[in-house]
């Protein structure tokens, strides 16, 4: 808005819909590193303000259980548009890189036997550490059996 703000100074900032927009507004035009005209602006304030109003829906449909199908239809409009306006100015769809099974197996299967290391370390660790003390302990009564028989 030419006020500076993402939204009128009408509007109460503290509303949880302006906090989302806001947030949401704030992630997209981040990710445009400061290099977005001012029609890419306004064109990621409707797709955030499409988005707040989507993430409403789901809840209601979460509490609700279910959505109608006039709901479902409004839902699915409102993503189709958000989604072209995000392509507008530049959303690109990423390939994820998944691993085969057997990587997935295999790294399963080191992450395990290094738990399984690190556990019998810290057995052999701890009865040393007991070993030490009882050989420690019996230093110390016969040290202070002679002591006494000193005396």
């Amino acid at each position: 808005m030419s006020n500076g703000h993402a939204l009128p100074r009408t509007v109460d900032q503290r509303t949880l819909w302006a906090r989302r927009f806001r947030d949401l507004l704030a992630l997209h035009l981040g990710d445009m590193a400061d290099t977005a005209s001012e029609g890419e602006k306004a064109i990621i304030r409707r797709a955030c303000t499409l988005m707040v109003e989507l993430e409403r829906l789901e809840e209601r449909f979460a509490i609700a259980g279910e959505a109608t199908l006039n709901e479902l239809e409004v839902y699915q409009r409102c993503s189709n548009t958000a989604a072209r306006l995000l392509k507008t100015v530049g959303l690109q769809r990423r390939m994820k890189t998944v691993q085969s099974f057997g990587n997935l197996l295999r790294e399963d299967a080191e992450r395990q036997q290094i738990t399984m290391r690190k556990h019998q370390n810290a057995s052999v660790s701890n009865s040393k550490r007991a070993s030490a003390n009882s050989v420690n302990v019996g230093h110390r009564h016969h040290d202070a059996a002679a002591h006494i028989a000193r005396a």
